[in-house]
């Protein structure tokens, strides 16, 4: 039933809301891939409602979702007149918007994307034992799309994560790709706050079975390992 508050508003069941995102993101994807394709198109792309105003494209997508992107009226002189350039620029905008907004509206993209980049230890506790500092340091991560590259010591394993936002704690797992243990998955849990990411996983023997640890805490018994983690490569 609607709510009361909102008499007229229609009501859908959880698998139909997620189909029915499904289906407007692919419609954005088809838009963009458009927009790509226009990027070689030897002919500028015009609206009539922008012609009379002098400006470019108007990149509208698909069932007039979105926003129009154009450059003000009276721009034309200070873009040299090119009206090319000013349809290709106003494609790779509406891309880049369509594709913020998907990653703000799903956690995954989003923490997916606030981990991009290089990280280095600042903090480490293993069962109970603090990590000296310069050892510490020596642990980083590299994570590129949703593959991530840990080194420590000389040593670098590679593995696959996939992300879990909506538990609490936020939910990782970490497959590796390569090593002793390859295709192995350990399940952790994460936070991202104030530009750190703190990262608890279980250290755990090969072929140990492991649980996902339920809070941020590597005390002595607990078989754990917690990191906390800045943005930068080492000095």
């Amino acid at each position: 039933m609607p709510p009361p508050d909102r008499p007229n508003e229609t009501v859908l069941s959880p698998w139909k809301a997620r189909a029915k995102v499904l289906a407007i993101r692919e419609r954005w994807r088809v838009f963009c891939d458009a927009q790509v394709r226009r990027l070689n198109s030897p002919e500028p792309v015009r609206t009539p409602a922008h012609e009379a105003a002098g400006d470019g494209l108007a990149a509208v997508p698909p069932e007039g979702r979105g926003v129009v992107i154009a450059p003000p009226a009276g721009w034309g002189s200070r873009w040299g007149g090119n009206s090319m350039l000013r349809s290709k620029l106003a494609a790779l905008m509406a891309c880049g918007l369509a594709a913020a907004a998907w990653a703000g509206d799903d956690p995954v993209a989003r923490d997916t994307e606030a981990l991009q980049g290089e990280w280095r230890a600042v903090k480490g506790t293993a069962e109970g034992q603090k990590t000296p500092t310069a050892e510490a340091e020596m642990f980083r991560i590299a994570v590129k799309g949703d593959r991530l590259t840990l080194s420590a010591g000389g040593e670098a394993r590679k593995a696959r994560f996939v992300l879990d936002p909506a538990k609490s704690p936020k939910a990782i797992d970490l497959t590796w790709l390569d090593g002793p243990e390859k295709g192995r998955t350990v399940p952790g849990v994460y936070a991202l706050e104030k530009g750190r990411w703190r990262l608890c996983v279980p250290n755990a023997k090969a072929g140990e079975a492991v649980q996902r640890p339920k809070e941020f805490t590597a005390a002595a018994g607990e078989r754990r390992m917690l990191f906390t983690l800045e943005r930068g490569k080492p000095e």
